[in-house]
């Protein structure tokens, strides 16, 4: 019944704001997307989320926060936060032709926090207008491919997609590099999203 609050600190300076998405999963399950946050005016929040998962930022500091209200037994899970700047503003419409790929975020276990098993979670968040012809492969071979089903963000109109893989505690600790590649069917065309092991800021 109390109330928890989940920081999320941005690497870096941007003189842009970010978007920054908030995900969560439960052990053995695949990740779930529920939180997009720009402003209090720009946000996206996924239905049956909005009553108590309450998303802010500090700009002084470049710190976003989940905070989440009246807490349940349920809400015990591991929650990811990733990031993108945006420039500009306004409302685009486009046409998008067929080498246009999509966006690719990479998700890092957290920071500084053993896990609890001999195994931990990665992935890459996608953003796309087109969901029919995505691709997402891993450098792990084809059995570790994982593709969820998407989440369309309304205002923003593209869906976003979550792709994980479960490895092992001592291959990530040894500095081991794994990607998602991430294209569109037909298209030679692709973007190659590099994890690795980094150092907490």
């Amino acid at each position: 019944g109390g109330t928890l609050s989940i920081e999320c600190k941005l690497s870096g300076k941007s003189s842009h704001p970010y978007n920054v998405f908030w995900l969560r999963q439960y052990p053995g399950q695949k990740l779930e997307f529920f939180i997009r946050y720009n402003t209090e005016a720009d946000k996206y929040i996924v239905s049956g989320f909005e009553a108590r998962f309450l998303p802010s930022k500090n700009i002084s500091t470049n710190v976003y926060y989940l905070k989440i209200k009246d807490l349940r037994v349920e809400d015990s899970a591991t929650y990811y936060c990733t990031h993108y700047a945006l420039s500009g503003t306004g409302t685009a419409v486009q046409v998008l032709p067929d080498n246009v790929l999509p966006r690719v975020f990479a998700l890092y276990p957290l920071c500084n926090e053993p896990p609890a098993q001999h195994t931990l979670t990665i992935g890459c968040l996608v953003l796309t207008p087109d969901l029919q012809s995505l691709e997402i492969q891993w450098n792990l071979g084809a059995s570790a491919n994982v593709k969820y089903a998407a989440v369309f963000d309304s205002k923003r109109k593209h869906y976003l997609v979550a792709s994980e893989v479960t490895i092992p505690v001592a291959d990530w600790n040894s500095g081991k590099e794994y990607y998602c590649d991430v294209g569109k069917m037909g298209t030679a065309a692709r973007i190659r999203k590099n994890i690795q092991k980094k150092v907490c800021f």
